[in-house]
């Protein structure tokens, strides 16, 4: 779907903590990549630049290979922690699914 907006729609302003649809996608890859790092993964070096994905398809390829970090990262790790790891993805997601939907509430 990201993929079917025109730049302008991508990089347009709206209301939110980071300002456009693009931000926000760049901010949390940015997040996903610093925690492959604190995790012991490919470095990230300094927050990602949202100037520097003008396009979904340039955002998109960024993408593809953080998850070729993270995927080459898991596969070093044992079968026992990786299946522990299911749970605290769970949970952390549904936090994050959570809060949105309490900040999307409240501003409505």
């Amino acid at each position: 779907m990201l993929l079917e907006l025109t730049i302008e729609q991508f990089t347009q302003q709206v209301a939110g903590s980071y300002g456009s649809i693009r931000n926000t996608m760049v901010h949390m890859l940015s997040a996903e990549w610093d925690w492959l790092e604190r995790c012991g993964g490919a470095a990230r070096g300094p927050a990602l630049n949202a100037r520097d994905y003008p396009t979904a398809t340039s955002l998109f390829e960024r993408w593809g290979q953080v998850e070729t970090a993270v995927r080459d990262f898991l596969s070093t790790l044992r079968a026992s922690v990786v299946s522990g790891l299911d749970k605290v993805i769970e949970s952390i997601v549904l936090a994050r699914l959570r809060q949105w939907w309490v900040d999307l509430v409240a501003r409505a």
